[in-house]
């Protein structure tokens, strides 16, 4: 099963029940709250005439809510912008049901966004896979 096809699946069991996402960083894992995967329009060129912009690829983004105090300075090393790659982050799903158990998702951060308790976080999905152990 591709990655793409193992998003769609997340996508659809999650609108009909929770499932359990944690971001693991250091050997430390972080729930995630209010995720949401969504597929988004990559722009990858402009055109000559009118100013518009060309695009036929699309990415997979995923935000959520992290409530945990500090977690921005960990997550600063990870982005680009501050660094010139990008260093992929680990999210575990959990609840997926019998037929397809846990899944790993490799991400790239791509933007947070600090509140005085909690940080979200903007990724876009770059691997997914079925898990055999947890």
């Amino acid at each position: 099963m591709s990655y793409t096809d193992l998003l769609v699946k997340i996508i659809n069991i999650q609108k009909s029940k929770p499932l359990k996402f944690s971001l693991i960083m250091k050997e430390k894992q972080y729930k995630l709250n209010g995720v949401t995967i969504y597929k988004k329009t990559v722009v990858s060129k402009k055109t000559v005439r009118g100013g518009a912009y060309i695009s036929g690829k699309f990415v997979y983004q995923l935000k959520a809510t992290v409530f945990e105090p500090g977690i921005a300075t960990m997550l600063s090393g990870t982005m680009l912008g501050p660094n010139f790659d990008f260093d992929a982050l680990e999210i575990k799903v959990e609840n997926m049901g019998n037929d397809y158990g846990k899944i790993s998702l490799l991400t790239n951060l791509v933007n947070t966004l600090q509140k005085q308790s909690m940080t979200e976080l903007t990724m876009n999905v770059i691997n997914a896979k079925q898990l055999t152990n947890f």
